[in-house]
């Protein structure tokens, strides 16, 4: 089957994709490097296969389009039955138990069985080890589908992999097309086909979940990363340097100080994080970048929070 793709231009060496801010830019602003050569063509580019084709096609189909609908009817039909609550009692057994889901369709998300529900996740390889090639996948994961359906090749979604040789600089840069093309999803593609069903429907689409390894979380969620100064996404603790290894490590107590606990499981302490406190130690990073303040004094503020800057609105 012909998926179409789009192609955006991108660093020589991996870097960044010439998208959203840096559509006009002729250089990278991370390693200098031209983003045309002398002919003008661009140096490498990032070939990106549309969600929305490939969506289209399996509501389409004749096995694919009513096992949508049907399996979509059956979440929302859990997330209906008392909130969710009499079965989260009993355990959670697939991803519409948990409560991302359950809020969505209270806030009015998923009205129609037509909707379809997405995990994004991404993760780094390594490539020909000898020369260090590096590329990132995109993978959309279409969630409506039963496990048995939902794991085959068809729902495992390869929307772009990042060109490298090196891992990406900005990933906000890479993820932008499909950032964009799930805007206009939320919104609502019209007169879209779904096998045995007499009228078109209008196919929308939102993101449930976006999963990935520990590093590749910290680069979506454009954090510091697990070895740094302040790694908790959940919880604020701190670690302590260790200035022969250059690393951070988490005592119980602090060694300078027997009395000033660190960190603990039992009976934690620790603040809490919340969407909107990790919102604030963002905006502050972006307003010292904005205003001009020293680069000191940016990754000291990026240090203590542990938040690099704004991460991409999904």
């Amino acid at each position: 089957m012909h998926v179409a793709q789009r192609h955006v231009d991108a660093c020589r060496n991996g870097c960044v994709a010439f998208t959203h801010t840096r559509e006009q830019q002729t250089t990278c602003d991370a390693c200098g490097a031209a983003r045309y050569d002398a002919n003008g063509k661009p140096v490498k580019q990032l070939t990106y296969w549309p969600l929305t084709v490939w969506l289209t096609q399996m509501q389409g189909d004749p096995v694919l389009g009513p096992a949508l609908k049907k399996d979509m009817m059956h979440a929302r039909r859990r997330a209906r039955k008392e909130g969710g609550a009499s079965e989260q009692k009993r355990g959670i057994h697939d991803w519409y138990y948990g409560m991302t889901f359950l809020e969505a369709v209270r806030a009015g998300l998923f009205a129609e069985d037509t909707e379809i529900a997405l995990s994004v996740s991404t993760d780094g390889f390594e490539a020909w080890r000898q020369c260090g090639f590096q590329g990132w996948p995109i993978i959309v994961t279409v969630l409506n589908l039963s496990p048995g359906r939902r794991t085959r090749n068809i729902s495992q979604i390869v929307v772009a992999i990042t060109p490298g040789p090196r891992q990406p600089v900005d990933w906000d840069s890479f993820l932008h097309p499909l950032v964009a093309e799930l805007n206009v999803l939320a919104k609502g593609i019209p007169e879209v086909r779904v096998f045995g069903s007499p009228n078109s429907v209008t196919m929308r689409a939102n993101v449930v979940q976006i999963t990935g390894d520990m590093s590749a979380i910290d680069k979506l969620l454009n954090t510091t990363g697990y070895n740094g100064y302040s790694p908790g996404r959940h919880r604020e603790y701190h670690g302590v340097y260790h200035a022969p290894s250059r690393h951070y490590y988490f005592p119980p107590t602090d060694p300078t100080n027997e009395h000033a606990v660190l960190f603990c499981v039992d009976n934690c302490t620790a603040p809490k994080r919340t969407a909107e406190s990790i919102g604030r130690d963002a905006a502050a990073v972006e307003e010292a970048r904005l205003s001009g303040r020293s680069l000191v004094y940016q990754t000291a503020l990026s240090k203590n929070s542990g938040i690099k800057g704004h991460f991409h609105p999904f």
